[in-house]
């Protein structure tokens, strides 16, 4: 195989494909050149590629027409120079799930907007590589950094929070940790167990009283002990309203995604006196499986048994065919981006959620969104 050399010596004559290869480009648009077309001042220029809100939108509109028609490309590490900030945000997960699209949907979004660069990396349970995602960081001077780890119980989760802290980085961490858990950097996740009562009590103000419950909680690793959470939460909300939830309704299923159709197999055995009215399962995944198996399997949505779900997805949001309750995982995403971005403390006002003080950090706490879709019927 010839190399890049050996092809430029060749004529263009002998083969038109086998041109020289140009390794030049033409000049790079500058902002000057934008102040040229706009009759604009390098500051207001400069500005409303940024997206300054004290520039006009009519104004930021015309300069970035501007430099669409020139081609402009924003030097970041100019800016970061000459300004101190790098506009970067770094993204830290630790599997990519369809569950967590919602996330980074919304971050996307606001980094977009925002003209920020979101750079995000997954550890797929790998500690030290997690661990040099946050040097890197480090040594890229990002502003912040938006964690959402799987669990907080890894010994390792200290240790390289801390990498971030040596270097002054803010941290917001997505998912309220556990007591024993917790560090001092500012928190953002949802109350699981006002989730779960709204979704007991919107079934009791229809009317229903059998009520059983759907989980994975037999499931192999860490998705079993995160499911089996979810068990022990609606146990201790029956217990504590003194409502009864025999072992007979509760259903453990060893797949997250496909366990409903198990679940629909022993329900439909059980005599139609003893069958629970209703049934709350731990994720809108179980849900549309158990949905399929009891309608598959003879049973009726919602006139034989009604299904309220845990964290909907956003799709099934969308046509409420579901009922269940909104987490509003996208709402996490804003509360932590208008966090670590804003120039000072940001006002509560502009923070969806509830602001709370644990100890010494903060704690945001989005309240979750009842869906009345159409897997559940009234009685009453």
């Amino acid at each position: 195989m010839k190399t890049v050399a050996e092809l430029n010596k060749i004529p263009d004559t002998r083969n038109p494909i086998r041109r020289k290869i140009n390794m030049s480009s033409a000049p790079r648009a500058k902002i000057s050149d934008i102040t040229r077309m706009t009759g604009l001042s390098h500051g207001t220029v400069s500005m409303a590629l940024r997206n300054d809100k004290s520039i006009r939108e009519a104004t930021r509109i015309k300069v970035k027409e501007a430099a669409r028609k020139l081609n402009y490309v924003p030097n970041l590490l100019a800016g970061s120079l000459s300004g101190g900030r790098t506009r970067i945000i770094g993204a830290m997960l630790t599997v990519a799930t369809p569950d967590l699209e919602p996330i980074l949907r919304r971050l996307q979004e606001l980094s977009e907007a925002e003209n920020y660069t979101l750079s995000t990396f997954f550890s797929y349970y790998d500690d030290e590589r997690e661990a040099a995602a946050f040097r890197h960081l480090c040594q890229i001077h990002a502003e912040g950094v938006i964690w959402i780890p799987g669990r907080m119980a890894r010994k390792s989760f200290p240790a390289n929070a801390a990498i971030l802290e040596r270097s002054g980085i803010p941290l917001c961490i997505l998912g309220i940790p556990f007591e024993n858990d917790r560090l001092k950097h500012l928190h953002v996740g949802g109350d699981k167990r006002k989730a779960y009562e709204m979704a007991l009590d919107y079934l009791l103000e229809c009317g229903h009283s059998k009520i059983a419950f759907l989980s994975a909680s037999a499931a192999r690793g860490e998705t079993g002990e995160m499911e089996r959470e979810h068990l022990k939460t609606i146990r201790d909300i029956f217990a504590d309203r003194s409502i009864r939830l025999p072992e007979t309704n509760i259903f453990h299923a060893d797949d997250a995604d496909l366990g409903g159709f198990s679940a629909a197999a022993k329900i439909v055995q059980l005599n139609p006196v003893s069958r629970p009215q209703a049934i709350i399962t731990s994720s809108s995944k179980l849900a549309r499986s158990l949905k399929i198996g009891l309608e598959t399997l003879g049973l009726r949505i919602p006139d034989d048994i009604s299904i309220m779900s845990y964290a909907i997805n956003p799709e099934d949001i969308a046509d409420k065919w579901l009922s269940g309750i909104n987490i509003q995982l996208n709402e996490h995403a804003s509360a932590a981006w208008t966090n670590l971005t804003a120039s000072g403390t940001p006002d509560e006002n502009d923070i969806p959620g509830t602001l709370c003080y644990v100890n010494d950090y903060q704690e945001i706490i989005i309240k979750p969104e009842l869906i009345k879709g159409r897997t559940v019927s009234c009685l009453a």
